[in-house]
């Protein structure tokens, strides 16, 4: 009925479902909300200094964990930002608001039945969805995030987590969208 090389990669295939299968019972939606807040460094637009580039933060979305392996674990999930900065130049002041949408990736330890921590990497559209081009240069940002939980009650967590932007991007992006973001948050896992 089967050949030997198929054989092999079904009996492949049914070992990684079976190994895998014990954690997928310990896998687990959650919803955070965080609010942060965010900042630049100086920087300058058109030989224009600038001067305390700000922003608060509010993200919320979905986010689904996974057991990898005894304490390991990954979680990746989708959220929407709603960014809210505002900054002086040299000749005015400014207020912006932006929208964004998220795809955390992060590989986490669970330290303890409380405590969790996870590093990785989220990516996130750098301008608006009018005008939608995947492969223009500076469509992707790409932040760095650092995060640890704290399960306080049963299903709800706190939540606190540090954002820096990798990519050497121009100046002009981190008007109405800061570089680096510390957040604190609730959430609750289903």
């Amino acid at each position: 009925m089967f050949s030997k090389p198929y054989l092999k990669n079904y009996f492949l295939l049914i070992f990684f479902l079976f190994s895998f299968g014990k954690s997928w019972g310990q896998n687990n939606f959650s919803i955070p909300l965080k609010i942060g807040y965010g900042f630049n460094s100086s920087i300058s637009l058109n030989e224009d200094g600038t001067s305390n580039i700000n922003g608060i933060i509010i993200q919320s979305g979905l986010e689904y964990e996974f057991k990898i392996y005894k304490n390991l674990f990954a979680e990746t999930g989708l959220a929407g930002r709603a960014i809210f900065a505002f900054g002086k130049t040299e000749n005015s002041s400014y207020k912006a608001k932006t929208l964004r949408l998220r795809l955390p990736i992060k590989l986490g330890w669970t330290i303890s039945e409380k405590w969790k921590v996870a590093s990785g990497i989220a990516i996130q559209n750098n301008k608006d969805f009018i005008t939608i081009d995947l492969r223009e240069k500076y469509f992707w940002r790409y932040d760095l995030l650092f995060e640890g939980k704290y399960n306080w009650v049963k299903n709800w967590f706190g939540v606190a987590s540090i954002n820096y932007e990798l990519r050497n991007l121009p100046n002009a992006y981190f008007i109405n969208d800061p570089r680096f973001v510390i957040s604190l948050g609730v959430g609750r896992e289903f």
